[in-house]
């Protein structure tokens, strides 16, 4: 009986072993597997060189070269409205830049007074008299006597006519709801001479299921 019970023993300890070894070898494998599959990180941070890079793989034009102010409180017959399509609708925006140059008289803006003025067309909440003093601003300079400025597009502060109640609005989301988007734009001036220079959009595009960066969407003025 006692060779039996050892060699009972041994046989249970061996298994004892095979399992353990088993066991370490797939958690090997799963730690393996999931650095392989891990998503990207895909982020544009918040810095002009950043911007940059971004901008010479995706941007576009939404508006270049137009005369707006105000008249009474209100833009009508000096704003502009813009649509934008969304292409490659297997991929989404994945973060991005908004950038804008506005003058006045071939002159900077008065920054306590003046600023840019864009919403979504049909939405009151997503939009208004962008902040340029916001927390999230990345660079607000003076260049050829025109007042530049970049802010993310996650985070685009703006409010009323009060400049109070200071609300933030996530403008990649907004894009990627679907496949067309209509801002309203004017230059918030009651100086006639008052002229939106350029309002760009850099971005970059990713796959939300695999969570890769890649090229496939893209933004076009319609109008």
């Amino acid at each position: 009986m006692q060779p039996n019970i050892k060699n009972t023993f041994n046989v249970i300890v061996q298994v004892v072993i095979i399992l353990i070894v088993a066991t370490g070898s797939i958690w090997i494998a799963s730690l393996f597997s999931k650095e392989e599959v891990e998503p990207a990180v895909v982020s544009c941070p918040l810095d002009t060189d950043s911007y940059q890079e971004t901008k010479a793989k995706k941007n576009i034009a939404v508006l270049n070269d137009k005369s707006s102010y105000g008249v009474n409180g209100s833009f009508t017959g000096h704003d502009y409205n813009v649509v934008l399509k969304r292409t490659g609708l297997q991929s989404q925006i994945a973060c991005g830049y908004l950038f804008f140059k506005v003058s006045v008289g071939d002159k900077p803006i008065e920054l306590a007074s003046e600023g840019l003025y864009m919403i979504l067309s049909d939405s009151r909440q997503f939009g208004g008299h962008i902040m340029a003093g916001a927390e999230y601003v990345i660079n607000t300079s003076v260049v050829n006597n025109k007042t530049e400025i970049l802010i993310p597009l996650g985070v685009v502060s703006h409010d009323g006519t009060t400049r109070t109640n200071i609300k933030k609005s996530d403008w990649v989301s907004l894009l990627n709801v679907g496949d067309q988007i209509s801002f309203n734009l004017a230059l918030n001036t009651v100086r006639t001479l008052g002229r939106i220079d350029s309002v760009e959009i850099a971005y970059k595009c990713w796959n939300p299921q695999t969570g890769q960066e890649n090229s496939d969407c893209g933004l076009e003025v319609v109008n």
